[in-house]
């Protein structure tokens, strides 16, 4: 996969089939998290998508950035079953926010572990 990052823009990411994937603006994440909270899974698979995702095999994913709102930290943990209790959304949150690039699960789930460490 090649990376190209164009001026002003977070993380652009060039793929064989599909294209694009880019780091929503607030407008466009707030319009997937409100369609995932209503289950219309056929709206989440279109906003902002010149093909639809499951058309070929894939799906919508809420990513956390530096442009994200609290809401992306929230729907992140709750599609994965994590409880999005305060300190771990305001802890990944404070993550992005520092960050000048799109937030990797990995790193997530990290920030989530170190905080159930005693202190």
């Amino acid at each position: 996969m090649r990376k190209v990052t164009p001026p002003g823009s977070l993380e652009l990411q060039e793929t064989p089939l599909l294209g694009v994937r880019h780091a929503p603006h607030l407008h466009a994440a707030a319009a997937i998290i409100k369609a995932l909270r209503k289950g219309d899974l056929w709206l989440v698979d279109r906003v902002y998508s010149g093909v639809p995702a499951s058309d070929v095999g894939f799906s919508q994913k809420i990513r956390i950035g530096p442009m994200s709102g609290r809401s992306n930290v929230v729907s992140w943990l709750e599609q994965r079953g994590i409880e999005p209790n305060d300190d771990r959304a305001d802890r990944i949150f404070e993550a992005a926010k520092r960050s000048d690039r799109l937030l990797e699960d990995p790193e997530i789930l990290a920030l989530i572990a170190e905080a159930r460490k005693p202190a």
